[in-house]
């Protein structure tokens, strides 16, 4: 179902006087003007929320399609990787840099007590 929406639009240059019984109208669809929402919406809401994808995001997209035994990274709010990565299908769980690289000697197996990797620096 597509609405019409009727649209005065006025566009007065310095100088030039409008007879405004002559005003151009345009019709414009709902959905122009859901975009137009949208895209003011996510300028208001500032920087963050338009962003190009983090190494993480972009790994974590990659396995969508992947088998369900796969390894899939887990990204914050943020983009960036959780200190503490899980492997689901397994249950072994490891803490990574910022960079998503394992650290070694932190992988801890199935019913294991996991690491804290929340306290280890990112450098």
């Amino acid at each position: 179902m597509i609405y019409m929406i009727k649209l005065t639009v006025c566009v007065l240059t310095p100088g030039v006087t409008m007879d405004f019984s002559k005003q151009r109208k345009e019709n414009i669809t709902m959905a122009t003007l859901t975009i137009i929402l949208l895209v003011s919406t996510a300028f208001a809401l500032g920087d963050c929320t338009i962003r190009p994808k983090t190494p993480c995001e972009r790994a974590r997209d990659a396995m969508i399609n992947s088998p369900p035994t796969a390894y899939i990274p887990t990204c914050d709010c943020k983009g960036q990787y959780t200190p503490e990565q899980c492997w689901g299908s397994t249950g072994s769980c490891w803490c990574v840099t910022c960079n998503g690289q394992k650290i070694k000697g932190t992988e801890t197996p199935p019913g294991t007590a996991h690491t804290n990797c929340a306290t280890l620096i990112c450098s």
